[in-house]
């Protein structure tokens, strides 16, 4: 289990300094806990984060006299440019005590189906929910694509493999992966095809059905009150 030291800190003391002196602001709380603020080695943070993520157990120590706290990184504020680490959220986990976390999917080898050409492997979900006990989480869940051989062959929920200890949540017939016939060219550049000019050709076709549906009595009939307005015209001007 990764290990982190944390350092009490001063709710009042500036943000500022802190991470200026190479350490980040964080809290931990939990079921039946009271929030408690602390510091953390910025470096040694970002390390347990990159390994870790947010479905593997941390150990935090507070020093000898206090006792350390397993934990899941909850949440991770970052800079909206740098995305340099500002913040980090904790949850105190009981370990007799199931919990609910999302687990990132790992898709590994090559669908046959798409290497032949045959199709297109659309990846629909990368990531879902499990819920066990903090001991049993896995880190990731693996996909193995090879089984992939013809178009419409998919990987299910249900397909997941993982240990009896842990539940995956959601539909089990929803599609993690698929093999979706492939496009022709017409067919993509349809889809390329700004909406925008979609309306303009549909509303030109319109037109030129309306045009062509008609009546020919219609027709006559309008062709003749043109030639009766400017007949009158002609006799207004005489007078």
């Amino acid at each position: 289990m990764i290990q982190l030291s944390a350092t009490t800190r001063d709710s009042g003391k500036k943000l500022g300094i802190l991470r200026a002196s190479g350490h980040i602001p964080a809290v931990v709380y939990g079921r039946g806990l009271s929030t408690k603020t602390f510091a953390l080695p910025k470096k040694e943070f970002a390390k347990a984060f990159k390994e870790a993520g947010e479905s593997s157990l941390l150990e935090l120590s507070f020093g000898e006299k206090e006792k350390k706290q397993t934990v899941l990184i909850r949440d991770v504020q970052l800079h909206p440019v740098s995305d340099e680490i500002l913040h980090a959220d904790f949850y105190a986990v009981r370990m007799d005590e199931k919990i609910k976390v999302t687990v990132p999917l790992v898709f590994q080898h090559d669908a046959p189906a798409a290497e032949r050409g045959e199709g297109v492997l659309v990846k629909n979900i990368h990531e879902v929910e499990l819920e066990a006990l903090p001991a049993s989480l896995p880190h990731e869940l693996r996909i193995d694509l090879s089984v992939l051989n013809a178009v419409d062959d998919a990987i299910r929920l249900k397909d997941i493999e993982c240990t009896k200890e842990v539940k995956i949540m959601g539909e089990p017939e929803e599609i993690v992966a698929i093999i979706a016939p492939a496009m022709s060219e017409e067919e993509l550049a349809a889809l390329e095809t700004p909406p925008e000019e979609k309306m303009e050709e549909v509303g030109v076709a319109g037109e030129e059905k309306e045009k062509a549906e008609e009546p020919e009595g219609e027709q006559e009939r309008e062709g003749a009150g043109a030639k009766t307005k400017e007949a009158s015209s002609e006799e207004q001007n005489k007078k």
